[in-house]
Order: structure tokens, then sequence, then C-alpha cells
């Protein structure tokens, strides 16, 4: 999967190569090239991760008990 134009963390803007579910190439973003069939166009906007609340109270769990 191929996606175009993004902003990691703001930064400028790249394209991004993901195979087998993780970043396999970062490279800078042409404008000149064609979107090919199968590319996702990012449109310039930013590229994060997923936001997840992986935290846990352990004194209110069985665990903390």
């Amino acid at each position: 999967m191929l996606i175009r134009n993004v902003r990691p963390w703001g930064a400028p803007a790249v394209d991004i190569v993901i195979a087998d579910g993780t970043i396999s190439e970062i490279s800078a973003h042409d404008a000149m090239v064609p979107l090919a069939d199968g590319d996702v166009d990012g449109r310039g906007r930013l590229l994060l991760p997923s936001f997840s609340d992986v935290h846990v109270h352990l004194d209110s769990t069985r665990i903390g008990l």
C-alpha cells in the first residue's frame, strides 16, 4: 500500500510504503508523479499513529487485590 502526500507529525510531505503491516519505505513526496491505481492520496494532511488508551489501574483489578 502506498500513502502519498502526508505529513508525519506535521513534518514536510512524504510518500509512505506499507508492506506486511509495517512501514517499509519513506520518501520525499514528488507532486509531479501522478497517483497510480491503489494509491491513497493523503492530500497533505497529518499522519499520526493511532491513539490508544492503554493505561491500567492495578489497585482496582483482581491483580491489585
